[in-house]
Formats: structure tokens, C-alpha cells, sequence
């Protein structure tokens, strides 16, 4: 997709979603963050996207947003880094394996609660998946673990 068919998209989806109405401002500049920045990656800078855009709103709450939307990014691992530990985080279904106790748990991490142990073992993951995410650098306390193992759980509905 050249940068002319990007823009138009990124712009005629955005526009899609704010007339649906079923999406807040905030949530749909989340969601096009990442074009939006291929756009200025390429040469559109956000003001002259913001004018070609012509979303009704203000300049100034414009890049509110994509403040808003960065600072959201960032608190999020990268897509693509989940993308890539996907395989790895694959929950195995298979009635033989042996659940992992507190203790194995707790050589990860010596201070996870009881409640991520269980739903940990709820999802299926073993500590040595975690251990790889570790190992990856995707998660460095049981906070990013629980966020991590959430973000599973929402896509995957297991509990």
C-alpha cells in the first residue's frame, strides 16, 4: 500500500468509526495510532494530517489525542512483540501435563499472589512460558504478568 492509499484509508476509517458513533475519540486514535505514525514516518506530519483529515474537531484537541493515544502505546507492549511470543503462549490443552505448584510459581516471581497462580493455571500457562516471556523481556514483575495474562485472557475468553 503506497502512502497515498494509506492516508486515504487511515482517513476514511477513522471518519467511518466517529460516524458509527459507537467508539470514543480516544479509543479510535489508539487504534490508528500506528498508520498514523507510518504516515509521519513518510512525510505527513500531524497538523497537515489533522487538515486533510477534516474531522470537525480542534487542532489543539487533535493532538490531545494523539498525546493521549502515544501515552497509551507506551504503556502497552508492541503488538508485534506479542505477535512474535504468541506461539509460545498457547495454552496446552492436554489432561497429562501436571499443574504447577505455588512453589514453582514463586521461583519466578517471590512475590505472586495466590490469585495470578490460579488464574495462570486457569489459562493454561506453565512457568516456563512465562519464563521465555521473561527471558524476552516482555514482562519484568508479576504487575506486567497479571496485565499480560489479562490481555490473554480477553482475547482468548478463557475465564
Amino acid at each position: 500500500m503506497n502512502i497515498g492509499q494509506r492516508k486515504e484509508y487511515v482517513i476514511s476509517h477513522i471518519k467511518a468509526d466517529i460516524d458509527s458513533g459507537e467508539f470514543t475519540l480516544r479509543s479510535i486514535f489508539i487504534r490508528y495510532l500506528p498508520e498514523i505514525e507510518i504516515l509521519k514516518q513518510n512525510g505527513i506530519c500531524y497538523t497537515r494530517f489533522y487538515k486533510m483529515a477534516d474531522l470537525g474537531i480542534s487542532l489543539k484537541h487533535f493532538q490531545d489525542l494523539i498525546r493521549h493515544a502515544k501515552a497509551k502505546q507506551q504503556v502497552q507492549p508492541p503488538s508485534a512483540k506479542k505477535a512474535a511470543l504468541a506461539p509460545c503462549l498457547q495454552p496446552e490443552v492436554n489432561a497429562t501435563t501436571p499443574q504447577a505448584t505455588a512453589s514453582e510459581w514463586r521461583l519466578i516471581f517471590s512475590d505472586i499472589p495466590d490469585r495470578l497462580i490460579a488464574d495462570l493455571t486457569t489459562a493454561g500457562l506453565t512457568p516456563e512460558q512465562v519464563r521465555v516471556l521473561i527471558r524476552a523481556g516482555t514482562l519484568n514483575n508479576t504487575r506486567e504478568l497479571r496485565h499480560y495474562l489479562n490481555e490473554i485472557i480477553r482475547q482468548k475468553h478463557i475465564v
